[in-house]
């Protein structure tokens, strides 16, 4: 984690980009109703403070009210799958080859963490390779090579993944078999670098 650096940026932090390829957004999810509209208000909070690089606000929910105004909110895109557990598969859709127009670098956050310090090493790390999912390592198992999905790095909209969703829709009777959970689907599949 980056050290601490002081925030000197503006508290707008949706300022249009030069360029498609410099777009930072952050993505949460919000669905059902075991977590409220304050959770995503309090995680914007959060990467308000401890971002110092210009980012737009995503939420893809089932449910956009009480969510603050400067958090754009979209449907949760759906996914071809059969009845059972959910087991967070939904995050899966922030792969789609065309999600709501975004073009650029995501960080999805889970809305239930905690941010204590500046993130913006989450934006300037540099991975092996330009395509890379970056996504944290799993603390409670650090043996095991299977990253944590409540944070993970990715491309967004430059077609970078475009099958990844796809495969797993297509073949997800296999894919459950193999694996738990989609963070151990992107960690198996598609993850080049854990940090």
């Amino acid at each position: 984690m980056a050290t601490d650096v002081t925030n000197t940026s503006s508290t707008d932090h949706t300022h249009a980009r030069s360029s498609t390829a410099e777009q930072r957004y952050v993505i949460c999810m919000k669905w059902g109703d075991k977590y409220g509209a304050e959770y995503v208000n309090r995680l914007y909070n959060m990467v308000s403070r401890h971002l110092t690089l210009d980012f737009q606000m995503i939420c893809l929910t089932d449910d956009s009210s009480g969510i603050d105004p400067a958090v754009t909110c979209h449907p949760i895109p759906e996914m071809d799958l059969p009845a059972g557990p959910e087991r967070g598969w939904k995050k899966l859709t922030t792969f789609k080859p065309e999600l709501y127009g975004l073009k650029g670098v995501a960080l999805f956050l889970d809305i239930d963490i905690v941010i204590v310090d500046n993130i913006d090493a989450f934006f300037t790390y540099q991975a092996q390779h330009k395509d890379s999912v970056v996504i944290i390592r799993d603390w409670k198992k650090p043996w095991r090579m299977i990253g944590n999905s409540s944070v993970y790095r990715f491309n967004i909209g430059m077609n970078t993944y475009p099958d990844l969703l796809a495969n797993f829709e297509r073949n997800f009777a296999t894919i459950r078999t193999q694996v738990r959970h989609e963070q151990a689907y992107l960690s198996n599949y598609y993850v080049s670098i854990i940090i």
